[in-house]
Formats: C-alpha cells, structure tokens, sequence
C-alpha cells in the first residue's frame, strides 16, 4: 500500500531525541500535527516498544508527510529493523494505522509495531514516551 506519511512515537519525535528526528525526518518530511493511534506502550531502554492493544490504549505521537516516501521508509525500515520480508530477523513491523489528530481529524500512516516479548518491559501507561 502506498502512504506518504508516518506515525512516530519514540525516538524519532522531536522533542524525544532532536538528533535521531533530524537524522531521518528532519527537513525532508512535514509535520501534520500531534494525535493518538490505538496501542499500549512499552519502555525496552532507551527507546520504546508499541503493541497491538484490544483495551482501546492510545499511544501520543506525530505525523508526518514524508518528502521521499519510498527512500525515507528504506531508512527508517534499517533504523528500525523492519524487513517485511524477513519478519524473524525483525525487532519491528511496519503497518497501516488510524491516528487521530487532537483537532480531529483521522488520517492513515504508516507505524512501527514491536515483534519482541513484552516481558518484563515497562508499561507507558500514559501511552506518552517523552513524559515517561
């Protein structure tokens, strides 16, 4: 599926680590503004980790329009050891979600899903990285 925009949750949010965000977004992508996506978040170490949440959990995170869509998603799929392809190689998936803008407004994005065990992670309960 083709989509020119990503949900970030993590390291990758400016406020989070300002040298990874401007390492990969930058100013090749555009922000479209803050919201939520459905998921339950979790705290490996120096990053975070988002599941799959049936309990209706909200992750806080940002939108953004990638300039170079095709390019910008190869790297963020090293960064994040995604290989679609090779999902037991992987730490990460990448999948289509709904975010919810805080005016709103719903949009589609591409988002990073952790494939690792949860055990004995921290749970984010306020589904907020930069406030944990």
């Amino acid at each position: 599926m083709e989509c020119d925009r990503i949900f970030v949750y993590g390291t990758l949010r400016k406020a989070s680590r300002p040298d990874i965000h401007n390492r990969f977004l930058g100013t090749r992508a555009e922000l479209l503004g803050r919201g939520t996506a459905r998921g339950r978040l979790w705290r490996v170490s120096w990053y975070p980790a988002l599941t799959q949440s049936a309990a209706g959990e909200r992750v806080v995170g940002e939108v953004y329009r990638l300039s170079d869509p095709s390019s910008m998603i190869a790297e963020l799929d090293t960064f994040e050891v995604c290989d679609l392809n090779n999902p037991s190689e992987s730490e990460y998936t990448r999948e289509i979600v709904t975010v919810v803008l805080e005016d709103g407004i719903e949009l589609a994005a591409w988002c990073y899903f952790f494939l690792g065990s949860t055990e004995g992670l921290s749970h984010i309960k306020s589904g907020d990285f930069t406030e944990d």
